[in-house]
């Protein structure tokens, strides 16, 4: 140990070369030693101060002791006298001249009066300033020169980094300030930032890494952005007429920033922190980040690009982590319900879903401790939900791909060990389970995945949303299975051609239940050579099945075959001469007589231009490449045959098909009833129609050149106009920017006077009653000292003017005297919301004239307006006059009584249905537009007549789970032995209504419940039994109405199959009554009924019922 002190910690237990654990560094200035007096039985101590804290260490013995005290001495002595020795030698060059000198600047240096040398500098160059240029001028001139150039040394070495640290950014005011008066700002400004550069690196690395690592990180944040928010507020305060400096400043910030990442992701990131603790670490610096936007430094950008490698990394290292841990569960699934065996476990995994945001998960749980899903998909569900919420908090803009891709990954391994379990499993309840597991995935876990995605981010997670479409579940009978044998094990591979999608998407397959790999792994069957295979669209991914022919059933394209060959041989090698017996060169010139290729040597001696030959014409082989690029076309038309019937040729054209077809397709094919045309008849009309095209896309392509020079020529525009723009903007700020310094100004000036008002008044209050207080105490003393006196005489010749004089004193206290005058709050208040608002709402306006119009009232079209059933459908069409913008439509509709209209529809679109409305109501509607200008007039009123009776269903997505329905949810049965409950599609709030239920099937005597009740009804006990339902329930025998588990009017008579039971809800009277047969059973059921109510059945598996709707109240029951 020579220059520092390492502190470390012995691992008696650690194998290998590693036996210490680092704790401290420290420098061995920074500290001091300390003899700790022995004190039994606390022995052999010794203390070790470093700023800002301390450390006791404790010897075996006191010669242990006594060694180390002595070590430490005697290292931090020899380092001193090793910089002693140091700086000794290089007095030569030190820019503090030892020889005593009478010179004025030598006295001033002696003491290191700087701030004097340079007054006297700048004295001295006031003085040459005005005297005429001599020799003797000359000369002084010069020896000042040489005096600021030492005093700069001087002053630079008092600002270097290996000076002493301690200061802290005041320590080197002195010499920043006098290096800025002589002119030296720059320099100064780069020593300065170098010497708090290496105070901020000496305490990161001083810093004592101990604990949890976000304890760590918080100290670390509290020393480094403590540090750069001193040091900034330094900076402006020594350079604040140098603002030029502020650049450097700026990217020494940045530079300090990377200092402070790379210690904070050494200890977050490189030490494989989980993924929660890194985005409450990142949270921490964000937020220590942020206070320096108080100085006007916004680091964030900065440090999210810094972090942004490491992160992703992290968030790419737990998405394996997940992915693996869920092919793992995956391969060990067996499809069972989930025992929590105790109700506290339940509770706790209810709590644990809802904080998930899964409030539908209540749906999959029973009174006892099973859970209706697999241990598979439950774990999986928070695992993901963990990494989506730490993902969030470590979100920057530039990770949004990266956490999307990532959750997108997660999913689609659970989704695809679902899809392909669902098609492999034969056991039909097995199936039904799987079902629910995968309703779930897709209805409850893969929404909430994109709202929460969607809330913390802001914009829409387009990608999950098509993974969940394309990734929806099919719908598969639990009766059915899939048959298998020895031969046909591996079925299954054929029906994954119908899959919307691959299960090689993620890199993970799933297994099957036919072979296991010996390490338990379970493995894919090798490929069979005879299978058909499919080939899948890279676009939109939908695959297409090929048959025995593969690829080759496709038909060929002959025409881009033809060009591709017509380009190749264009681009061919050059054509060689064919009468060179060896080493052929380059022919030159092409025979057309003889077709044959010649060099200038061979021409010359075989083909001479003269005689019989002179006739013969010489072309050049590039001109001759033009005619034999037409062969191959040609060859190819001539050979063309037809795709299914090899040996013959294409003849016609199906003009129903648009493919050209051979003569034995017209004649066995399926196009022997198809239109047919002749081949090149097609083919030259086709021609025409192509060229005819291609004038109009060539009239389209100038007119798109011309409007690129256009576009062109408008990039410098833009560019000059945008400069021109950014001045007027900058010189428009800075004048509002100097207003409110100068009403800052005033109002800072009002008050410092309220401020001074009150301080003199509480200074006057305080002189003038600390004066009274000195004089009721000199009072009160002189009174007891009378007291004590023993003369009655003179006690008495005194005493009735020592009374008054009390009594008086006593009187100068009143109540107001001890009050102060004035209060310590100042009554003065600034609201600044008018001024922050109108700066909010600062924005460019649009001068264009033709904005300042409202749309047109848009025009309703009545032929497209229609109504079904409780729903309506309008739409409508605005004739817009050209340049008059629309944001949007407004369509409003009364409430069916001629009362007032209400908005049901804000939006671009032109056609909206209206659901929900009452049925035998007549309701108004119109339709609105508006702009940024305004609301424009309202279109004519349209009236819409809703249907008289009620047409509806049984709800089959409310209804329980064990209900069964049928016959386009008309007829409703029950799976089960307990009663359960299903209700209708329509839900009244007024008028009349009547509906039946005929009795198809009743067994063993049940008692089904008829009636109404809310949509929030319980579902899994008889119609009645609380306070949401009114029903009739009803036995071979009798029959009784219940609400709230109250039964009432019992009633002889019950029902059988075939029986009919009516319920007449009566909402202008708000009266329910039933009906057996089309006859009153018993008295008016229920009365006061108010609210919204909906038709409601429940049975068991003893009973089924048809609901018959439509129907009017028959008029042998009607109410007069």
């Amino acid at each position: 140990m020579n220059d520092c002190l390492l502190i470390a910690t012995w691992l008696p237990n650690r194998r290998g070369a590693v036996k210490y654990k680092y704790n401290a560094l420290y420098d061995l200035e920074s500290f001091a030693i300390v003899n700790v007096k022995d004190n039994p039985p606390m022995k052999d101590m010794f203390k070790i101060l470093m700023f800002p804290d301390s450390r006791i260490f404790q010897a075996e013995n006191s010669k242990i002791k006594k060694e180390w005290l002595e070590i430490l001495d005697e290292t931090k002595k020899n380092k001193v006298v090793k910089e002693r020795h140091k700086k000794e030698e290089e007095v030569p060059n030190s820019p503090v001249r030892p020889e005593v000198s009478n010179n004025p600047f030598d006295v001033e240096d002696e003491p290191r009066d700087f701030e004097g040398a340079v007054d006297l500098l700048d004295k001295l160059n006031e003085y040459l300033k005005d005297q005429p240029l001599s020799p003797r001028v000359k000369e002084l001139r010069g020896k000042v020169e040489e005096r600021v150039r030492q005093l700069t040394e001087v002053l630079v070495f008092e600002l270097s980094p290996d000076r002493s640290l301690r200061g802290g950014p005041k320590a080197t005011r002195r010499a920043v300030s006098q290096l800025i008066r002589l002119g030296q700002s720059t320099k100064a400004c780069e020593l300065f930032l170098k010497n708090r550069a290496a105070a901020v690196q000496t305490a990161i690395r001083q810093l004592r890494i101990e604990g949890a690592t976000l304890l760590y990180i918080h100290k670390l944040c509290n020393i480094f952005f403590t540090s750069l928010l001193e040091t900034a507020k330094e900076f402006e305060m020594d350079f604040a007429g140098n603002t030029g400096c502020y650049s450097a400043f700026v990217v020494w910030s940045r530079a300090a920033m990377k200092m402070f990442v790379s210690a904070f992701s050494k200890q977050v990131f490189d030490s494989k922190e989980s993924l929660s603790t890194a985005a409450e670490c990142v949270k921490v610096a964000k937020e220590h980040c942020k206070q320096l936007n108080e100085i006007g430094l916004d680091l964030t950008f900065t440090l999210q690009s810094l972090l942004v490698k490491d992160i992703k990394a992290a968030l790419q290292s737990y998405k394996e982590i997940i992915i693996e841990a869920t092919k793992h569960r995956n391969s060990e699934e067996m499809w069972r319900k989930m025992n929590l065996m105790t109700p506290e476990a339940l509770a706790k995994l209810k709590e644990e879903m809802r904080a998930c945001g899964m409030d539908s998960f209540e749906q999959y749980t029973g009174d006892d401790c099973w859970v209706n899903l697999s241990y598979t998909v439950v774990a999986f569900t928070k695992q993901m939900m963990v990494f989506l919420e730490e993902g969030l908090k470590l979100y920057f803009p530039e990770l949004h791909m990266v956490v999307l891709e990532s959750l997108r990954e997660i999913i689609l391994v659970a989704v695809q060990h679902v899809d392909y379990s669902l098609r492999c499993e034969q056991d039909a309840e097995k199936k039904a389970f799987i079902v629910q597991n995968a309703s779930f995935l897709h209805e409850t876990v893969l929404p909430v995945v994109e709202k929460r995605f969607e809330e913390g981010v802001g914009k829409p997670a387009k990608q999950l949303q098509d993974l969940r479409k394309s990734t929806r579940p099919m719908r598969v009978n639990p009766d059915s299975t899939i048959r298998a044998s020895g031969n046909s094990d591996y079925d299954y591979l054929d029906m994954d051609k119908m899959s919307m999608y691959s299960e090689t998407d993620s890199g993970y397959g799933s297994y099957t239940p036919c072979l296991k790999s010996p390490n338990g792994v379970r493995v894919f069957p090798p490929a069979m050579v005879h299978r058909h295979c499919s080939i899948t669209c890279p676009l939109c991914h939908r695959s297409v099945s090929l048959d025995e022919r593969g690829l080759r059933g496709f038909p060929r394209n002959r025409l881009l075959e033809a060009i591709v060959s017509r380009y190749q041989q264009s681009r061919s090698v050059a054509v060689k001469c064919q009468l060179c017996d060896r080493n052929p060169v380059e022919a030159t010139v092409m025979c057309e007589q003889c077709d044959v290729f010649y060099c200038t040597p061979c021409q010359q001696r075989c083909h001479p231009s003269r005689g019989p030959l002179a006739k013969h014409r010489l072309l050049p082989p590039t001109q001759v490449a033009g005619a034999s690029h037409q062969q191959p076309a040609a060859t190819a038309r001539k050979l063309a045959t037809c795709a299914e019937h090899d040996v013959e040729n294409y003849s016609m054209y199906c003009v129903n098909c648009k493919t050209p077809v051979c003569f034995q397709c017209l004649e066995e094919g399926k196009h022997g009833k198809h239109d047919v045309k002749p081949l090149g008849a097609m083919w030259k009309q086709h021609k025409c129609q192509l060229s005819q095209a291609l004038s109009g896309v060539s009239d389209k392509a100038k007119d798109a050149k011309e409007f690129l020079v256009q576009l062109k020529n408008m990039l410098q525009q833009i560019q000059e106009n945008g400069v021109e723009f950014e001045a007027c903007l900058v010189a428009q700020c800075d004048a509002l920017i100097d207003a409110l310094t100068r009403q800052k100004a005033k109002l800072l000036t009002k008050v410092t006077k309220e401020r001074e008002y009150k301080l003199k008044v509480v200074r006057d209050q305080i002189t003038h009653c600390t004066m009274k207080l000195r004089q009721t105490t000199g009072m009160m003393e002189y009174c007891l000292e009378v007291i004590k006196e023993n003369d009655p005489s003179g006690f008495l010749q005194i005493s009735d003017a020592l009374i008054k004089r009390v009594q008086s004193s006593q009187d100068q206290w009143v109540k107001g005297a001890l009050e102060p005058k004035v209060g310590p709050e100042f009554d003065l208040s600034l609201n600044t919301d008018p001024l922050l608002q109108a700066i909010h709402q600062l924005d460019f306006i649009q001068a264009k004239a033709e904005a300042l119009t409202v749309p047109p009232a848009p025009m309703l079209q009545l032929e497209k307006c229609c109504t079904r059933n409780n729903s309506a459908t309008l739409a409508w069409r605005v004739s817009t006059v050209p340049n008059i913008p629309i944001e949007a439509y407004v369509l409003e509709l009364d409430d069916g009584s001629g009362g007032q209209y209400r908005e049901v529809y804000v939006g671009k679109e032109t056609v909206c249905t209206v659901d929900g409305l009452h049925f035998n109501s007549s309701y108004n509607a119109r339709v609105k537009a508006y702009n940024s200008t305004g609301v424009g007039p309202y279109s004519k009123t349209v009236i819409l007549k809703t249907s008289d009776v009620a047409w509806f269903a049984f709800d089959a997505t409310s209804a329980h789970r064990d209900i069964v329905l049928s016959n386009e949810n008309q007829t409703v049965s029950c799976n089960s032995y307990d009663d359960r409950v299903v209700l209708g599609t329509a839900a009244f709030s007024k008028g009349v209504h009547y509906w039946e239920l005929c009795v198809d099937r009743y067994d063993n005597h049940p008692d089904p419940a008829f009636g109404v009740a809310r949509i929030n009804t319980i579902k899994d006990m008889m119609l009645g039994k609380d306070d949401k339902a009114w029903a009739m329930y009803v036995d071979n025998n009798r029959s009784w109405f219940m609400h709230n588990n109250s039964h009432t009017n019992r009633a002889e008579g019950g029902i059988t199959k075939g029986s009919s039971v009516g319920i007449l809800l009566d909402l202008n009277k708000h009266t329910l009554t039933f009906f057996i047969n089309k006859e009153q059973h018993g008295p008016m059921a229920f009365e006061n009924l108010e609210g919204v109510f909906m038709p409601a059945v429940s049975l068991n598996r003893n009973v089924q019922v048809t609901l018959l709707t439509g129907l009017e109240v028959p008029k042998n029951i009607k109410q007069p």
